[in-house]
This record gives C-alpha cells, structure tokens and sequence, in this order.
C-alpha cells in the first residue's frame, strides 16, 4: 500500500496551483496572430514562430511591459516549489524548449502530448477558406475572429493586472482567488480560438486542449505530492512518460430519483439546486482545498474528477472500480452531502482503473445504477432523520423525505402530512426564494396547465454511450480518399521485415512517414514509435481486451491469454510470437487508429459539452423553442392591497376566486395561474385558500400591472445526456418541431449515429406530480445495450439530412469525414467500430453509398404517455434483447403500444398530417365525429385485421366519406403510404390494414385526442 501524506497536499496546494496556472498559460503563444498556424490566415501580420518558447522568449515580457512593469516581474518571479521538484512558471510555458526535464517529460511528453498528439492522427489539409470553429460533430459554430488573437490577450493581461492591483495580490497573492480568476477570463476568450489549423479537427478549441493538458498535470502534480516517497516515482515518469496514468474519480447519486420525491414544483427546486450546490462544494474542495484533480464531466449521475493514479489501496489497484484511499477527503464529501441535503442522500465514491486516457468514463457511468446502492451511510446520524419531541405524537413518515417523522401539529391540507424540516426549507422557502426573482421560472402549477388543464412533462436525452467510451470517433476519418487495404499490406510487410526478420528497428520511424504526420517523427526512441502508436491509441479495458483476444487463444476461465503476444502494463508488443495473421490485424488497428478521429480527452471533453449547450441553448429559450406567445408569458399583479375598510396589507398566502389563483406578500397580489379566456369577467373577489373564506378584497384587471415570467419548470439542469423539463401541454408540437430543427442545424452530419429521444408525459396539473416525473425517468428509454436499436436504412433516406448547411461547411467537404456509415456495402475503411462484437465494419463516406443499398442507424425517437390513471405509468417498460438484430429491442412491450417509440424522420410528419386533417380548424367538426366512430372500430377489429381487411378497408371508406372528401383521401394515403395515382384505392387501402398501421392510427389517435385535445 503506498503511504500517502495528505499533510504534503495541504501544504503544497498553493504550489499545485500555480503549476496548474503555468500548464493553463502554456497555449498562450498560439493567442498571437503570427504564431505559424494562423499566418496563412491572417497575411497581413509581419512575424511568424512556431514554438510556445519563441513566444515566451521573444514577445510576452514587452507584452507585460507595456501593460505594466509589475506585471512582467510578477510572472518573472513566480517559483513553483513542490516537495519533489522547484521550477519557475515560465518553465512550464515553454514546454518541449523548457531547461527543465521534469517539464520536457512530465508536463509535455506525459501529458500535453497525450491529449495532444493522439488528438491528431493522420491529417489532411488545411482548413480551405476562413478559420472557424465546428462542434464536436462537424457543423459550424462560429469564426475565429483577428480581434479574437492579439487584441484579447492584451486585454486579458489588462484584466489580469487590474486584478492582481485591486486586491493587493503583487504583494500578498492568493492563488486559489488567481487561479479562479484566470481560469474564467481564459475559458471565455480561448473558447473562441482553435487548437489547430487543420481540418478536419477543428472541432477541438484552445480552451479543450488547455483544460485538458492542465487537468492532467495537475493531477499527475497532485499524485506527486501525496506520496510519502516520490522520488522513485519522479524518475521512473521523466524515464518512462507512457507510464503516467490517471483515474476518474466518481462521487455519484441519483438526481434524477431526487426529483421524484417532490410533491410539488417548489419541492423539485429544491432538490435540483440542492444538488448543484453539493456539486459546486465538492468541485471546489477537490479543486482547491484538498487539488487532487479538477472536474470533467458532471451529468445526472453525479459528479467526476480525473484524479492521480495513487489513491486507491494497492489491493484494489487492478480493479475496475476501487474506493477513495484517503479517508479525510471522503468524510469531507460526506461532510458537504449531510450539510446541504440535511443528512437526507449521500453519494457513491468509487474511482475507476487506471489508464491513459478518459474513456474509462463510460464504464463508471455504466455503473452508476449499481453504485447508487452502494452509498456511504456513515456520516448518517439518527437524530438528523427523526425529530425528538416529548409533547407531539408522531404521525407517520414525511411524505417527501420519507426519513424525517410527521408530528400532530398545527398543519393541515397538503402540508400535513410533511415535516418541519421539508416544509421550512423545500416548500415556504422555496416561496421565499421566487419572491426574490419572480422573472424566473414558475414554481406553480396552475401557471403550467394549458386551454385543457393539461401539463407535459417532456425529457430530451441523447444516446450518448457510444460517444463517451469512444467507439462512434471509429465512424469519423481524419483523411478521405486512402485504399486501405493497399496501405495495410503495405504496412504489415513493412512490421515483417522490421520485426520478424530481425532488422534495425530504428527504420520504424520511417515507416510511418506516409502514414503520419510530423509530430510522430519527434518520437525519440525510435524503436518503440510503433508499440507506442498502437498501445496508446488502444487505451481502455476494452480495446485492451479485445486486441489480447484477437491475438491469442484466450482462455475464459481465467480471463487470460494461453500465450502472451502482448503486454500492456509493460507497453510491449512480442513480436516473435505473432503469426501473419496478427500482423495484419495490427496492420489494419495502427492505421484505423491514424485515419479515425481519436478520442483524446479533449475530443471527449468537446463531445460531452457540444451535447450539453445543445440542452442548455434550449433551456434559455424554452419560450422562442416552444412558440409559446407573448401574452402567455404575461403575469398580472397588484401592488399595495389593502383589507377592506382597514389600512393594514392582505395577509401574506394563497387565495382563490373560481379557476384564479393569487399569491399575496407584502400587499402585493400575484394572478399565478394561466386563465383561458380573461375577459369574461374581470373581476375578482378573493377568498382564502385554507378555509375558503371571502377576506372582502377584489381585484379588478383593468388595475393590473404585468411583468414577464417563463411558463416551464426543470426538473433537472441540463448535461450532456439529458434534459427535463415541463411546459402547457398545448405547445409540444411546436417544440418537437423545433428541437428537431436545432437538431439538424448542429447534428445533421452525424444523424442516425447520435440519436435522440424525446419522451413526452401529459397529465393533467392537479395530479399528482411525483407520479408524472415516475413516468417520465421511465420513457427516458434508459437501455443496457443501445446496439439493439439499429436498424437498416436505405442510403436514399438519410442522404437529403447530411447536407451541409453552411459555407464553411461545403468549403472543406465536411460530410466526407463526418457522414460515413457501413451496413451491407464492402468499399471503404475495414474498421473496428466496437470492440465487444470484435468485427469489423466497411465505413464509406455517404456520397459513395449506391442509393438502394442499406446502412446501419439508430434514429432519432418520440414516446409518450397520457397518465389518465397513476397506474398508467406502468405502461412505459421497454423491452431489451440481447439479441441486437431483433426488431422488439428499444422498443414497448405492452402489445397495444408495441411500436412506441416512433422514428422521428419518418413518423412525426404523419402525426402532424393526422392533427391537420381531424384537429386544428378541422377539429369538433363532422370528421372529428367520424373518426371516433373508426377508432371504436380499429380497437374491435385490430386483434384479428388479417381476417377483417375488406371490413376495415370499408369502414374507412364508408365513415370517413373518403369518396366525397378527397382532401381527407389524399390525408390518410398520405399516412398509410397508399399511391393514390392507383386507380384501385380499396385494393390499396385494403392491403394497408397491417396491425402495424392500425396500431398508427390508434396512436395517433391517442396522442392528439386523448392527450392533447387537438382531435
């Protein structure tokens, strides 16, 4: 077991910090116009460099000169004074040039190179016309701007001095209040710069890179310093950089359960922003108090870290989950649980097994459901769960906790059965809390129903697994164009004569040369660029197994190889044992792993944050997403009411009069419900919600003022996976339609391989809310195996999608890196796309795909359920199959239903067609009528339609009048795929009657008639 001194990480925290800080300013050189990337782009600049040292050396003192001489001395000055090694912090900023080899190894080779030499692979050309910045998959997102490079660092040095002055921090520094400081002002200005000038990674900013490259030294410093005896460790990473390695610390608890626990809107705030409170709280204790690592991802599952490798006893160190080894700072998350949520929930702390990389982040995420039952009760205390009282008789369990005892109090209605404790902090002063902004979100429900008293609970998740462990990067190329195959034989004779005929393996460094680029040449042992090539890019359990199977008999009893041919732990490759056939299989993985895009960690990190602002873009402009109209957003209020006949202030609480409802504070009256139809009667004389007694105080309308409000209500904030939210039920159509809009605009290169799923839940607004957010964690679709949802497609389909939309987009061709997919074609790149079915896959660039042949998907999704009953939640069970070929996976197991969820591209225009032709203007109409009568029918016949086919074709006919009402004709051929060019419209019709299109109309039926009223 390694002794770890956690007094050293105190101590040295400081020293961690400005490390970090130097790591962090390290890019800045690639700020500057004439840095040899940006030149081309930018000709009117009069210099050019090429090194971060050149920068360091040349411009940034008279940089800093210029803004102020203590600025220069400042940065000059700084020392970084670690237990095991003293540098300066311009060291660190000149990186491969620095005089210090522990910079050179650690902090360049060890980390930089890692998050950014596997970033690049094999590149192509330039980026053709102006610089810009896509998303992680593929679409624009913006310019890269001149006054973005040189004019923006001079303005972060000014902010920088102005700073340090202003708080007398030249003298008296505080480096977690600098570190803060500067890692918020370089977050916002290097989140518009690139990385690199190359295309087609342009998709990784200055800011990914950065953060990363930091993130990693900061930990392997950290790791460092707890160590008791470091300097073993210190020489064997400058020696054997490769050998660094990291873990992903996962401090995790179910939000999304949480959620489920609130009984009202108010009770649901709380425990969201509870939540992001005890994330922030443990981020900064990790990050600053005790710096062991810094925050990568956060979703609703919890919160991670990438953290040293050492913090795990040395008897769980080959595990894939082992526990926090340091028992201080687990009591101090602990701590922060039990104070914020009361001792009510705690977390699951597990950190995963060692690697080089971050995709180990999908296994612990695949965990979580296991993990959430292996929380630490510990800290748990039995009088923080159960009031004492000597004079009160307990009455049962608190409704929402379930911990805390109810007591026989003065309480009564829907608060009686809640105890103090929930009452004070996650219903009164959640009250409290709107008051102080009632602009926000509404925390009352009578604001969220619709013209029908209808709410809908709406969640919006991608699919994002395959993403996150790295396996859909296999789908997107660096380079267009190549013969593989050609190149692979090459490439494995060329492993022949090096390796197995026993030349000089220092010609491996030439062999590559047609196959990388430069960076790979600057590999100095060159007798190992290959292993480490191969073996770097292979980082995870996973890919690690799949190649030790793939090369050897395996043998499954003891989950090991009958003949080590390779040796990850020690980073070697026998080459001696490999047969031709292993050859050329390392043939085809070394040049998959140069051609694909990798999954360095700022790749990673830009794919979970590309996913994330997609739901956070939503959620700031839920309005405009949802056509929610002007006057819905309108709240009226009265200021200064006064009791009749007394010159006192309403009493602060609830009243009512009809279907209105008000909330009084301080003699101001809030109208905080959605009334239809105001001018009926624009009066209202107010009575008290708990006693139902008129207080003799009216309200007239014309007397009222208004402000704005936003009519929805989170369940959850959004994370890269998901968002949950609820809205008036009236207006989903208009936000499927626009979501799916904003889909394409950011995702359409990548469709059918990025999936989403949008679940809907209606119910009405005075059900029970906990039973609708039930419903609503269940028709998330939350799957094992995801692979059980493709499906086969005509290229024809999906071809009209991967257009590109923008002209920087069809400048660089982008759809030709990012849209390539396999299926039953045999041109292409032979890649391995995951390693768990070890088979390889022809991935071509669409354009190439004839367009009758079928490629593999997963579409895009919509499910939804009308809870008219609590127990309708029960409905929502999906089915799972092992077997991914098999059309039921994904998808309902309740017969009736059994085709929910619907391919959004292919089945929501038809939902749409159904309300135009039956809702809408048409709706109460004659054909509303008809159509109710059909439906009775369908639901008679349905069970045996192959029997009543010529019945069922006639009843559609004959009640929806389809000889005389052609509109409604072309209508329902329209949904049911019928040419209606055909002379013979009942034979059509008639063979249309599949269970498969009856169950259509049903649901359709249901969703615009029984959920919506639109029918």
């Amino acid at each position: 077991m390694p002794e770890l001194n956690l007094e050293n990480l105190k101590n040295y925290k400081d020293e961690i910090l400005k490390a970090e800080i130097g790591a962090l300013l390290f890019n800045l050189g690639k700020t500057h116009v004439g840095f040899s990337f940006w030149k081309p782009y930018f000709p009117n600049s009069n210099c050019i460099w090429s090194t971060y040292k050149e920068y360091v050396d040349k411009y940034l003192d008279n940089e800093l000169k210029q803004i102020n001489k203590q600025l220069k001395d400042f940065i000059d000055s700084v020392q970084v004074n670690l237990s095991f090694q003293s540098l300066k912090l311009k060291e660190i900023m000149q990186g491969s040039k620095s005089s210090s080899e522990f910079v050179k190894k650690v902090f360049f080779r060890g980390c930089e190179n890692i998050n950014s030499g596997i970033d690049k692979g094999s590149l192509g050309e330039q980026i053709k016309g102006n610089l810009w910045i896509s998303d992680a998959f593929g679409s624009f997102k913006k310019k890269v701007e001149l006054h973005d490079l040189d004019d923006q660092r001079i303005c972060f040095y000014n902010k920088l001095n102005n700073f340090l002055s202003s708080n007398n921090y030249y003298t008296n520094p505080d480096w977690q209040k600098i570190r803060k400081f500067i890692f918020t002002e370089i977050k916002n200005w290097y989140s518009r710069l690139l990385s690199d000038s190359r295309f087609p990674i342009n998709d990784v900013t200055l800011w990914d890179q950065a953060y990363m490259t930091a993130t990693m030294f900061k930990a392997v410093l950290s790791n460092l310093t707890i160590l008791k005896d470091s300097k073993k460790k210190v020489e064997d990473y400058k020696k054997y950089y490769s050998n660094i390695k990291w873990r992903i610390l996962g401090i995790q608890y179910d939000k999304l359960r949480l959620a489920e626990k609130g009984y009202k809107p108010q009770q649901i705030q709380w425990y969201r922003e509870t939540v992001g409170k005890i994330d922030e709280e443990i981020k900064k204790l990790l990050e600053y108090e005790y710096p062991i690592g810094n925050e990568i991802y956060r979703d609703e599952t919890g919160i991670y870290l990438l953290v040293g490798e050492d913090l795990v006893e040395d008897s769980q160190k080959d595990n894939t989950l082992a526990e926090l080894h340091i028992g201080e700072i687990k009591d101090k998350i602990l701590a922060i649980c039990e104070d914020k949520s009361f001792g009510e929930f705690y977390p699951a702390i597990f950190l995963t097994k060692a690697s080089r990389g971050l995709m180990n982040l999908s296994y612990i995420l695949e965990k979580a459901r296991e993990n959430f039952l292996r929380v630490d009760w510990s800290k748990k205390q039995t009088d923080v769960c159960i009031e004492k009282s000597e004079s009160r008789r307990a009455i049962g369990i608190c409704q929402v906790c379930g911990q805390r005892f109810v007591f026989e109090k003065d309480k009564s209605g829907e608060n009686k059965n809640i105890c103090d404790i929930c009452l004070k902090e996650k219903t009164q002063g959640r009250i409290d809390k709107w008051l102080e902004d009632t602009s926000k979100e509404t925390i009352w429900m009578d604001e969220l129903k619709d013209k029908n008293d209808k709410v809908a609970l709406v969640t919006i998740k991608f699919e994002l697994h395959d993403w996150l462990n790295g396996d859909m990067l296999n789908s997107i190329t660096l380079q267009k164009g190549i013969d593989f195959m050609k190149e692979v034989n090459k490439l494995k004779d060329d492993l022949k004569d090096i390796y197995r005929n026993n030349q000089d393996k220092e010609v491996a460094d030439t062999v590559l040369k047609n196959y990388t680029d430069k960076s790979l040449h600057k590999c100095k042992v060159k007798n190992d660029v290959i292993e480490s090539l191969l073996l770097e890019r292979s980082i995870g359990d996973r890919w690690e197994e799949f190649i030790c199977k793939k090369l050897s008999d395996w043998d499954d009893n003891n989950n090991k190889p009958l003949k080590q041919k390779i040796d990850f732990n020690e980073r070697k490759i026998m080459w001696a044992q490999l047969t031709d056939d292993d050859i050329k299989f390392l043939s085809m993985l070394i040049l998959q792993f140069l051609l694909r895009k990798n999954p360095s960690p700022a790749r990673l990190r830009r794919i979970w944050e590309s996913t994330q602002e997609f739901f956070e873009d939503i959620k700031k402009n839920i309005c405009a997403y949802a056509d929610i109209p002007d006057k819905r957003i309108k709240r009226y209020f009265w200021k200064d009411i006064k009791i009749n006949g007394k010159d006192e202030d309403i009493p602060d609480g609830e009243y009512y009069d009809g279907e209105a409802v008000f909330w009084a504070n301080k003699g101001k009256v809030y109208l905080i419900s959605y009334i239809k139809d105001l001018t009926n009667d624009t009066k209202f004389n107010l009575k008290r919600c708990e006693d139902k007694k008129d207080i003799s105080v009216s309200l007239d309308l014309s007397a009222a003022k208004t402000e704005d409000y936003r009519p929805y209500l989170s369940i959850i904030d959004p994370t890269p996976i998901s968002w949950q939210f609820i809205i008036p039920a009236e207006y989903v159509l208009n936000l499927i339609d626009n979501v799916m809009k904003k889909y394409n605009e950011s995702f359409k290169f990548v469709y059918g391989k990025l999936p989403l799923h949008i679940g809907i839940v209606v119910q009405n607004y005075k059900n029970p809310l906990y039973v609708g957010i039930e419903a609503l964690r269940k028709i998330r679709r939350d799957l094992e195996n995801t692979k059980q949802l493709i499906t086969e497609v005509k290229a024809s389909k999906v071809k009209d999608i991967l257009k590109c939309q923008k002209i920087e987009e069809s400048l660089n061709n982008t759809h030709r890196y990012y849209s390539l997919y396999y299926g039953n074609h045999s041109k292409g790149y032979k890649f391995y796309i995951n390693p768990e079915d070890r088979g390889m896959h022809c991935i071509l660039d669409i354009d190439e795909i004839g367009e009758s042949e079928e490629i593999n998907i997963i579409p895009n999704t919509f499910d939804f359920e009308f809870l008219d009953a609590n127990v309708r939640r029960n409905d929502i069970y999906y089915a799972e199959n092992s077997d991914i070929s098999s059309e039921r996976g994904g998808k309902r197991r309740l017969y009736i239903k059994k085709q929910r969820p619907y391919s959004i591209e292919e089945y929501w225009s038809k939902f749409k067609k159904f309300r135009d032709l039956f809702g809408g203007k048409n709706n109460k109409s004659i054909r509303t009528t008809k159509l109710h009568n059909l439906i009775s029918i369908i639901y008679d016949k349905i069970n045996d339609c192959e029997k009543f086919k010529e019945h069922l074709a006639s009843s559609f006919i004959n009640i929806l009048d389809l000889k005389k009402d052609v509109e409604l004709k072309n209508g329902i051929a329209d949904i049911l795929g019928i040419n209606t060019d055909n002379s013979d419209f009942y034979k059509e019709l008639k063979d249309k009657m599949t269970e498969e299109n009856l169950m259509l109309i049903l649901d359709m039926f249901d969703f615009w008639h029984k959920s919506l009223k639109e029918v």
